[in-house]
């Protein structure tokens, strides 16, 4: 029988892991009531150890460090003290770790999954919404993008990758599952993944498109007997699979637009990818006039007025590059690069496969905005590198 701190941990990630696709006001208390129960543990003292010696551990530990010391040379206080905040989660990361069970990586999948499902099916009622006003109450809707958001607590920029990560997850276990086949639970994820497609195929996110790709290509080498079988069936399924998302409208739309956004961007940079290369190309400027430090945990958009060249003065100023990197380089330098390219290879040292294929799909959209730095996807990420880095449980998590 599990002992009550124990029962209280893994009540609590399967809670933090059915609210991710959730605002973190959902998710905060879950972390508080993790981080007190994992004080009453018997072997307390033990489990510290071992986070205290993991380079795993310590290279989440450090990526949360770097940020502090960069308040050091910040300008902006606020600003900084709000980053920080958005960073907290990688400080507890090895309670997550410690806390999480191997024998347990599907029920936490499932809890993740099924709340995300609920996410879904909300999304699907703003969406029919949003088409028929006249017949339908309003729903759970974010406000984002003129109240048009049909994702009912996020924005797109972070439900539609969330959404690609839930729809890898539940499509792995219909085709790679690791339980005696059930019928009626082989029905449910079928149904579970017919509505997630559906929701990211109506989300306005193309990020989501694209690790939904990414992610897609390596469960099709992963199903496969072989890697060399995986890039033949890699080469003949997802050219087709792209032409008919394609021809769905409201894909058919945003893909329309990234295009249109490249094709007219030397007559005007003001569309969505445009303004990701102008935020770009000054936070690059930032860090060469500051490669070693950058300008501070706070200072981006402090600091960002300074790098503007001529032809974007009228251009709107951001609080991020949108490209995690980039972020990371203009805000901490070399220093806070060497700390994150740290993380990222400890991330794909201990993982197995399931993590390195969400760690490479968010290495690739992570070029397209800052989310190790979103607090949801920050959380998905930190969430699930806990989860899929632990090839068993710690024989003092064992239950007793």
């Amino acid at each position: 029988m599990a002992r009550p701190a124990e029962a209280i941990q893994q009540f609590s990630l399967r809670s933090i892991a059915f609210f991710l696709p959730f605002t973190m006001t959902f998710i905060y208390p879950f972390c508080l009531l993790l981080l007190l129960s994992e004080l009453f543990q018997r072997d307390f003292f033990l489990r510290l150890k071992s986070q205290i010696y993991s380079p795993f551990v310590l290279s989440f530990i450090c990526f949360f460090i770097v940020h502090l010391i960069g308040m050091a040379w910040t300008e902006d206080l606020e600003a900084g003290l709000d980053s920080l905040g958005r960073l907290i989660p990688y400080l507890f990361f090895g309670v997550f770790w410690v806390a999480a069970k191997y024998e347990y990586q599907e029920s936490y999948t499932n809890s993740f999954v099924l709340g995300l499902f609920v996410c879904s099916l909300l999304a699907h009622y703003n969406y029919f919404y949003l088409l028929y006003p006249e017949f339908l109450s309003e729903g759970i809707l974010n406000g984002k993008r003129d109240g048009l958001e049909t994702a009912p607590f996020l924005s797109h920029v972070m439900y539609s990758p969330i959404l690609a990560v839930g729809i890898y997850l539940v499509t792995r276990q219909i085709l790679i599952p690791k339980e005696i086949f059930d019928i009626k639970v082989f029905i449910s994820r079928i149904i579970i993944v017919i509505v997630l497609i559906s929701n990211l195929l109506i989300s306005t996110g193309r990020a989501g498109y694209l690790l939904f790709l990414v992610l897609f290509i390596f469960l099709i080498i992963e199903a496969s007997k072989s890697v060399g079988r995986g890039l033949i069936k890699v080469i003949v399924i997802v050219p087709i699979v792209c032409t008919l998302a394609y021809q769905i409208p409201d894909v058919q739309v945003r893909i329309n637009a990234a295009v249109n956004d490249i094709l007219i961007f030397h007559e005007s940079a003001y569309s969505s990818l445009g303004l990701r290369y102008v935020f770009s190309v000054h936070a690059y400027e930032m860090f060469l006039a500051n490669p070693f430090f950058g300008v501070g945990t706070g200072d981006f958009m402090y600091e960002y007025p300074n790098f503007i060249r001529p032809p974007y003065e009228e251009f709107p100023h951001t609080n991020n590059p949108h490209n995690q990197y980039l972020m990371v380089l203009a805000t901490l330098g070399l220093l806070g690069a060497i700390i994150l390219l740290n993380l990222l290879i400890r991330c794909f040292q201990y993982g197995d496969i399931r993590a390195r294929s969400i760690l490479t799909g968010f290495l690739i959209v992570s070029f397209f905005e800052s989310y190790l730095w979103r607090s949801n996807t920050t959380m998905v990420f930190m969430f699930f590198m806990a989860v899929f880095c632990q090839r068993r449980s710690f024989l003092f998590t064992s239950i007793k």
